[in-house]
């Protein structure tokens, strides 16, 4: 944690029935309450902090009676509207297995103004649906120097419990923006002499280890189960498989996303 103010007077919470409760476990489960509202939870103290060191102020925030009193005093620190929970509330609030007693209640972040194209490494999502594969694809291009990842908007939420967890806090890091234009994001990053390939197993598609990946580009990764859709690979400057040697058809789509990263990455 790197932000302090005036320590705040813990306010107690004993029932789950309390109002604050009721939104806390509402931003957990619901896309559009957290849409509706501007607000997202965090859990845990990696997540907090990573929250905390992006710029984002928290509104509210709820530490279990299983914390120290110093830990306490020192996240109440924090922000003005801290509350203490019995752990067996904390832990019927919690999304995760392990709770570790600290849940916090933040604004959203606005939507990214920059330009798509940052570095010359870019990476575009497609319809994907688990949001834990989408939180480690992400993880994974924070950890390979991505530019930028793009979106399409029915890709899981950003900000849902799971996928939080999934970047390990790089969700406050990477450069992230949702479209609701990914043919028009194509075409713009082809423009701008980007080449664009489609991870795609199709007739033409070239082998992802001899393609040279130095410059400007961009890879496009599809739902897990369908791939991409005939008129995004047809948008593209070309296809690339990820060359395979057993009986599996394909990878699961963190997997490919990571291959692809790392391909496109290891001679920069």
């Amino acid at each position: 944690m790197t932000r302090k103010g005036r320590a705040a007077t813990l306010r107690e919470i004993t029932s789950s029935s309390n109002e604050i409760c009721k939104q806390v476990k509402k931003l957990l489960s619901s896309r559009g309450y957290r849409r509706d509202s501007g607000r997202f939870v965090t859990e845990g103290k990696r997540l907090f902090s990573d929250a905390l060191a992006s710029g984002l102020q928290p509104l509210e925030l709820l530490l279990s009676s299983g914390l120290s009193p110093d830990e306490r005093l020192e996240y109440a620190s924090c922000c003005e509207r801290a509350y203490l929970l019995p752990q067996s509330l904390m832990t019927s609030l919690s999304d995760t297995r392990t709770p570790q007693g600290v849940m916090a209640v933040f604004p959203l972040p606005k939507p990214s103004a920059a330009p798509v194209l940052e570095g010359d490494k870019l990476l575009i999502l497609v319809s994907l649906q688990d949001p834990g594969n989408v939180g480690t694809i992400l993880r994974t291009a924070e950890a390979f120097g991505i530019g930028r990842v793009i979106l399409s908007a029915d890709c899981p939420d950003l900000y849902s419990p799971k996928l939080l967890r999934a970047t390990m806090g790089g969700v406050f890091r990477l450069p992230i923006t949702v479209t609701p234009d990914v043919p028009g994001v194509i075409g713009a990053l082809r423009a701008q002499g980007v080449r664009v390939l489609a991870a795609a197993l199709r007739e033409g598609a070239l082998p992802l280890d001899e393609l040279d990946l130095r410059g400007r580009v961009c890879a496009i990764v599809g739902n897990e189960g369908n791939g991409l859709p005939d008129e995004i690979i047809g948008l593209c400057s070309g296809a690339a498989i990820i060359p395979m040697k057993g009986a599996a058809e394909s990878l699961n789509a963190a997997m490919a996303a990571g291959i692809f990263l790392w391909e496109m990455t290891k001679n920069d």
